[in-house]
């Protein structure tokens, strides 16, 4: 619970990071922009806990926020988690495996589940939900509003919450 709790400080340093390292890069270069693996993303670690019905693992809420223009590059996430989009507009590309994407309910009544395989891509709105387990992929916004993502999720402790590829 410790390391999960660390995750969002650390994540801050690594948004920190790129974007300072990739400046001193740049000019360090001439001009050429380094490539950082996140960009104009911020996430904040709404709670966690260590569930009885999953030994081992550590259960989190985050509310990530994708500024217009922000992106995370191709990555993969040690567990299982759902994405649920409350505001703005998610481009969502797998790169391997296969996600369960469920857009917003009509009338109440829930959404059948489509499937995104290795090379597709969607946008994601406001309502639209999102089951990945064993994924990589990458998530950018290429709208002129935040995009406002909740991620719920259940990764084994003592593993990051990203990796990337």
């Amino acid at each position: 619970m410790r390391r999960t709790l660390i995750l969002v400080p650390v994540l801050g340093l690594m948004l920190v990071g790129s974007v300072v390292g990739g400046r001193f890069a740049a000019n360090a270069r001439q001009g050429t922009p380094a490539a950082a693996p996140i960009v104009g993303v911020s996430a904040a670690l709404l709670g966690t806990g260590q569930p009885d019905a999953a030994p081992g693992h550590d259960l989190g809420l985050n509310r990530i926020v994708f500024e217009p223009g922000g992106s995370i590059a191709d990555h993969h996430h040690p567990g299982a988690l759902v994405v649920y989009v409350e505001s703005g507009a998610l481009t969502y590309a797998v790169t391997d495996g296969t996600v369960d994407v469920r857009r917003a309910a009509q009338g109440g009544t829930p959404t059948p589940a489509d499937q995104l395989n290795a090379g597709d891509e969607t946008v994601l709105t406001a309502g639209d939900s999102l089951f990945e387990q064993g994924v990589s992929h990458n998530a950018r916004n290429d709208g002129d509003e935040p995009a406002v993502v909740w991620v719920s999720s259940v990764i084994e402790g003592g593993e990051s919450f990203t990796v990337f590829d």
